[in-house]
């Protein structure tokens, strides 16, 4: 909700404020009695999911690890405050970012190409990069089980936004 905020603020495009108010009634109806937000929910049911300490999915919060917030303080108030705001605005009281309007298409170089062509031969079928836990060094993960890594994901998803924007740019060098 909050990227969509930014987005709006950044274009004033109002689609990015559309799906907002439908999102916090969902949130809303899916506090933990503490006011907090579980990280996870169960589809269709919607019941907040937990890991145990040795890593077994479950509906309780009795045996959590400590190194992974699966519970989260809500923002709603803030959100919802912030949109009522962007929502209240006239499109000319509202300044686009002159950062974002400036920015350029990244050039389309043979590095970046091949980048984005070894992100997508790494993917498995079903879309999702998996690395073996062994290359976490942090992480309580069993070695050598396969993992999800947000920081993997973060790295493959700004690599192939960055080849797209340079194809759409079409600056190629």
């Amino acid at each position: 909700m909050e990227a969509l905020l930014r987005l709006f603020e950044l274009t004033r495009e109002r689609r990015f404020l559309e799906p907002l108010p439908r999102a916090l009634a969902y949130f809303r109806g899916s506090l933990l009695p503490n006011g907090q937000l579980a990280r996870f929910y169960e589809l269709r049911t919607n019941r907040p999911l937990y890991f145990t300490k040795d890593y077994r999915l479950t509906y309780s919060d009795a045996d959590l690890p400590t190194h992974y917030g699966f519970k989260a303080r809500s923002r709603l108030e803030a959100i919802r405050k912030q949109l009522e705001r962007h929502a209240s605005t006239v499109d000319s009281d509202v300044p686009v970012a002159k950062a974002f309007l400036r920015q350029r298409a990244p050039e389309l170089v043979e590095g970046l190409a091949t980048a984005a062509a070894k992100v997508v031969a790494s993917q498995r079928d079903d879309g999702a990069w998996v690395e073996s836990a062994s290359f976490r060094a942090r992480s309580r993960i069993p070695e050598g089980m396969d993992c999800l890594s947000s920081h993997t994901f973060h790295a493959n998803v700004l690599t192939l936004a960055r080849y797209v924007a340079a194809l759409r740019g079409r600056r190629l060098k």
